[in-house]
């Protein structure tokens, strides 16, 4: 399943993925990039000027930030992922995090 069925920031959810939905289960990145996608889209329909205040990451971008081993590296990793934004202008930034 897509989550925006078009566009580039689509989130996937496998078959698989949906047995983290049961009550015993921890959500995993799938699951959570999956809903803020939906937030987000919700958002910019709903609301398209604090749309353009608010920046959502995924799980993957904290994952990243946080890697033990060369923060040089972790660091460049992070600089890509912001490269074509300035977080200073954005009046919310969404980093979820999603430790196991």
């Amino acid at each position: 399943l897509l989550y925006p069925f078009e566009g580039s920031k689509r989130a996937n959810v496998d078959y698989e993925d949906l047995n983290r939905l049961s009550p015993t289960e921890f959500l995993n990145d799938n699951i959570i990039n999956f809903y803020l996608r939906h937030i987000e889209e919700n958002l910019r329909h709903k609301n398209p000027l604090l749309h353009q205040e608010t920046h959502f990451f995924n799980t993957f971008f904290y994952e990243r930030l946080s890697m033990k081993g060369d923060k040089q590296r972790n660091m460049e990793g992070v600089l890509k992922w912001t490269a074509k934004i300035d977080l200073f202008k954005k009046n919310y930034v969404i980093v979820p995090i999603n430790e196991r």
